[in-house]
């Protein structure tokens, strides 16, 4: 296998958790049959900056397989990690006052898959203690057990009558409702039109004819 960085691996500066691109650059290179060695050696590809000026600065020889490098960049770069999640992260997640039932879901399942103790029973509990749409939590209060998977597809129905009356709202048309200064412009004002012309008088009903030669 050729030494290259794959491309859907980004370049680790230091600012993210290092088990994400640590898990990242493992599933990538046991996915094209990488062995132990070269993974040690296309590791440096992914770093840059000051995390690849920490893999030159190790002693040499200090690497004897993949598990190794990974641990110590694993706790070289440990202050980047993300703070654990627990369920009163996600007690903090509440629907906002014209946010969809989409983007609370979204937002709930991203901040929720950050968490590996998280039992379906609490999960549902929090994403409906969380809900501020009426007709949404109307509707599952109908529901003595309701299931994430329960949930999720009627959320998918409230989310498709979102989109329509989204997508309607701008079409629709409005009644032309004339001012009252309309009213009283096309009702009492005259027209404006050019004034009458005459035809222009003599001002003598007599003339003397002249006799110049």
């Amino acid at each position: 296998m050729p030494l290259a960085r794959p491309n859907n691996i980004d370049q680790y500066d230091g600012t993210l958790d290092p088990k994400d691109h640590l898990d990242t650059f493992e599933v990538t290179m046991l996915f094209h049959g990488a062995s132990n060695p070269i993974m040690c050696w296309a590791y440096p590809l992914t770093l840059r900056c000051v995390d690849l000026q920490w893999f030159m600065r190790l002693i040499p020889n200090s690497i004897d397989q993949w598990s190794t490098l990974a641990d110590k960049f694993n706790v070289q770069f440990t202050t980047s990690k993300e703070l654990p999640r627990s369920s009163y992260t996600l007690s903090s997640i509440r629907q906002g006052l014209h946010e969809t039932i989409y983007a609370y879901l979204n937002i709930f399942n991203v901040e929720a898959m950050k968490m590996c103790t998280l039992s379906p029973d609490v999960a549902v509990h929090l994403l409906v203690t969380g809900l501020q749409d009426a007709l949404f939590t109307q509707e599952l209060v109908k529901y003595s057990d309701v299931t994430m998977e329960n949930l999720r597809s009627k959320a998918l129905q409230f989310i498709n009558l979102e989109e329509t009356h989204h997508i309607q709202s701008p079409t629709q048309h409005h009644e032309y409702r004339p001012s009252q200064e309309d009213k009283r412009s096309k009702f009492h004002d005259p027209p404006i039109s050019d004034p009458p012309k005459f035809p222009r008088k003599s001002k003598y009903a007599v003339y003397t004819p002249l006799n110049a030669r």
